[in-house]
């Protein structure tokens, strides 16, 4: 009787052992799905934020210039416009830097994620000296073309000579935000954009509103 009772104790033993694995193995993906769902939230919403910054800029600027009348809204408006279309592409770049980054970094290539920063730095910065260049010199006839009248060609190309003077910062800046945001850091390209929001603010309400003082001729 004691040998048969010892068996089946045993067999009981080994059908329970066999059973714990298959609860771990179901409890496992629902603790790695809540830990996937919060990385990807903690990772989400500092971009999305910083998306939502980037387009404050061009808003401020348009309330700025709002009670200067309607020829500097429509030259404003259409500066814009042109430097919509030169942001697309240097978040193109700043979207592929920052997958082959990410590439990288996840395959602990860190001295590969380094070159392909560098390279695309060096790339986004001779883009934006060829946009500056242009716009430079030819800011006050894009927005002609685009069909403003001569007082809205006259204000919207001095905005679009400025900013596309500047295009180099914005280049490089957006660069630097993707390579951030491929090596995991989501956080710190937010802060800086909203660092800048505050700069754009001041700046704007000393060019603009400061426009009687002599040595603010941008205004």
């Amino acid at each position: 009787m004691d040998w048969r009772i010892a068996r089946r104790f045993k067999i009981r033993l080994e059908s329970h052992a066999g059973e714990a694995p298959a609860l771990e193995a179901e409890a496992y993906p629902v603790e790695r799905k809540v830990s996937l769902n919060r990385q990807l939230l903690d990772l989400a919403w500092p971009s999305l934020v910083e998306n939502l910054l980037q387009t404050m800029l061009g808003v401020v600027d348009l309330m700025m210039v709002g009670r200067l009348g309607p020829d500097a809204i429509a030259g404003v408006g259409l500066a814009t416009q042109v430097m919509n279309v030169l942001l697309v592409t240097f978040m193109g770049l700043s979207v592929g830097n920052t997958a082959l980054v990410a590439r990288f970094v996840g395959a602990q290539r860190k001295d590969q994620a380094q070159r392909v920063a560098k390279q695309s730095l060096v790339l986004g910065g001779t883009v934006s000296i060829v946009v500056a260049a242009f716009g430079f010199l030819f800011s006050k006839d894009v927005i002609s073309l685009m069909g403003g009248s001569p007082q809205v060609s006259e204000q919207g190309g001095s905005f679009l000579r400025i900013i596309s003077t500047f295009s180099l910062v914005m280049a490089l800046g957006l660069i630097a935000s993707g390579t951030l945001r491929g090596s995991g850091d989501t956080r710190t390209p937010m802060l800086v954009t909203g660092f800048i929001n505050f700069v754009n603010i001041g700046l704007d309400y000393v060019l603009i509103y400061s426009a009687n003082l002599a040595f603010l001729p941008w205004g």
